[in-house]
């Protein structure tokens, strides 16, 4: 999933790219491999809406769960509690790098996070 996001002052452009995959160990599950965005756009609600969008797209493949791994690096520490915001939870997970964490969530207890943002079907 790729998000842009546009405002009165002007198009942002592309701001946000998302990667969701069936989890090896369980095909229920889908693993955000990847989610990156500007730091431009991060607390302008976007991170909400793009979890809102992950969800619904989740919930459309039959996925009852998310799951993501968080790994602290230098510059990503502004996100380091991103994932708890959400309204995933931490779970235990093996073989992951020093200082990672790993956040889950199941479908039915996310509730979508009311924003400003108006969405628009590219």
């Amino acid at each position: 999933m790729q998000f842009r996001l546009a405002d009165r002052f002007g198009d942002n452009g592309l701001i946000s790219a998302m990667i969701l995959r069936p989890a090896e160990d369980d095909p229920g599950v889908l693993d955000i491999l990847l989610w990156v965005m500007s730091c431009r756009v991060f607390g302008r609600q976007v991170e909400f809406e793009a979890m809102n969008v992950a969800v619904e797209a989740a919930r459309l493949r039959g996925a009852r769960a998310l799951r993501a791994e968080y790994i602290p690096s230098r510059k990503n520490g502004v996100v380091a509690g991103l994932y708890e915001s959400l309204g995933f939870s931490r779970v235990a997970r093996s073989n992951l790098p020093e200082g990672a964490s790993c956040w889950a969530i199941n479908l039915t207890d996310y509730i979508a996070r009311r924003t400003c943002i108006e969405r628009k079907a590219a």
